[in-house]
């Protein structure tokens, strides 16, 4: 079978490493990614996915909803495409409005994060436009979590985004036995960093102790650069870049996570984070369903507050206290295989 994933750039998101995960596992069909960037853009993680035999196509996806089907239709109608699996948020509604047209028999919209918190008028009627096509032109709808799917989709499924299960300790304890903070994600303004470079301002001027590590890059990088040198905090806060190799880092840091995202989906790090025996400092943005033991919720952004969940942690001790089967890669990898394969519907 034939299975079209249209992804963004393939950078180190937590959909795109997920579904790396997916292909490095797929042994029955056939995967193209269409990924929405310039033909010339070389993402990081895109060796890895050519690695796997997917077979690559980078062109912008058109906004222009004829032009969009014109594209799907050359794409699908090239490749001999079964199942098209769309992540792309609220566009998922032309896309899979396009893969209809294309008389595609499985079009999946598949979506990782809640409404984005815009007020203005035309936008609202851009988002009930997207969410109508999405809820009535895809025969499935996925949400990595309940509170995602509530807020835009009917008849959803919910399939948290998983990982591999079989190398951690699930007997291992979380603990926090240094000063050191980390914080992993795309420099977007979802994530908070420029929070996270506050709050560290405030921390630092009542124990110089603490430190900042900062997984990840993007398009804010050079104003949260700047934000560290107004506050001069260049020697309590590093910004370490993409790393393919989160896990490993997290398993050695022996800190804490901070997770002051805004809006999210799921937030697959934190349980990555707490598998690898580290605390989380969450938001009230972050679903419940990540808590395996070690996340604590914040109720707001007080500096106070999440200074005082930090120094919580600090010399803790807990360990993972509910069944993490639902978050296993595998378990994922079958369910899209049945809804690949069979014709069940849900809607």
């Amino acid at each position: 079978m034939n299975v079209l994933y249209i992804v963004g750039k393939l950078n180190f998101g937590g959909v795109e490493k997920w579904l790396l995960e997916i292909c490095k596992r797929n042994k029955k069909n056939k995967i193209f990614l269409w990924s929405n960037c310039d033909e010339n853009y070389i993402g990081k993680l895109e060796n890895e996915f050519l690695n796997q035999n997917c077979t690559l196509i980078k062109e912008n996806i058109s906004k222009n909803l004829f032009i969009n089907f014109l594209q799907m239709r050359k794409i699908c109608k090239e490749y001999k495409i079964d199942v098209v699996h769309m992540h792309q948020h609220n566009f998922n509604g032309v896309l899979t409005f396009s893969a209809y047209l294309c008389l595609i028999k499985k079009r999946i919209v598949h979506f990782h994060s809640m409404k984005k918190n815009r007020n203005g008028f035309f936008y609202k009627i851009y988002e009930k436009i997207m969410l109508w096509l999405a809820n009535n032109f895809s025969t499935h709808r996925i949400a990595v979590s309940d509170n995602v799917g509530k807020t835009q989709l009917k008849n959803y499924i919910v399939m948290p985004c998983g990982f591999t299960l079989a190398p951690l300790d699930h007997n291992k304890r979380i603990e926090c036995m240094s000063k050191k903070i980390i914080q992993v994600g795309r420099f977007v303004s979802e994530k908070n960093y420029f929070f996270t470079i506050d709050l560290m301002n405030y921390i630092v001027k009542i124990d110089p102790d603490y430190k900042l590590y900062i997984v990840g890059d993007g398009n804010l990088r050079k104003e949260i650069e700047n934000k560290i040198e107004i506050h001069n905090l260049k020697n309590n806060v590093e910004i370490l870049g993409f790393c393919n190799n989160v896990n490993e880092i997290l398993e050695k840091f022996n800190g804490l996570m901070v997770f002051p995202s805004l809006s999210e989906g799921l937030g697959l790090v934190s349980l990555e984070a707490q598998m690898n025996g580290c605390f989380c400092i969450c938001s009230q943005n972050i679903p419940k369903e990540v808590n395996i033991g070690g996340a604590f919720f914040v109720e707001d952004y007080s500096y106070e507050k999440w200074f005082m969940a930090i120094k919580s942690c600090y010399k803790s001790i807990s360990k993972i206290n509910i069944n993490i089967e639902k978050f296993d890669i595998e378990d994922n990898l079958n369910f899209l295989e049945e809804i690949y394969t069979y014709e069940r519907i849900n809607g």
